[in-house]
């Protein structure tokens, strides 16, 4: 019997590295697959008394400086722009059912779009012909 897997309670969630600091702290996106919990990188850093832990958003508020309010800001449109491509990801998954054993790069392929990635078991090898190129 196969297992049974629910895609639409997969949700993102997102969560400051270290809540009890004075300087700008990482913001991981945190989301359950598969039983394991998964912690991807943001990119994107935020004071810790600037979070709004309910809504999961930067604050941006008149009470605030405008250079603080502007990386705030940015902070939110990176929020947005990755709740967008876990609402992508989940669309595929639900299309792909057969390639939810590799739910994990998937989701990292969709959330790291344009950026270099690659899975941790590809580095061993990228490391050894890479070693090969240099003593030939």
């Amino acid at each position: 019997m196969d297992k049974q897997i629910f895609i639409n309670e997969m949700n993102p969630s997102f969560n400051l590295r270290q809540r009890r600091v004075n300087k700008p702290t990482n913001i991981y996106m945190v989301v359950s697959l598969q039983g394991k919990q998964v912690k991807l990188s943001t990119g994107v850093k935020v004071y810790p008394s600037h979070w709004d832990s309910k809504k999961q958003i930067a604050y941006i508020s008149p009470i605030l400086t405008e250079l603080d309010n502007r990386n705030n800001d940015v902070v939110n449109t990176k929020i947005d722009e990755l709740k967008i491509c876990f609402v992508e990801y989940k669309r595929y998954l639900c299309g792909n059912p057969n390639k939810i054993s590799d739910c994990l790069d998937i989701l990292r392929s969709y959330i790291y779009k344009g950026k270099i990635y690659m899975p941790k078991k590809n580095k061993e090898e990228l490391a050894t012909l890479q070693m090969k190129k240099i003593v030939d």
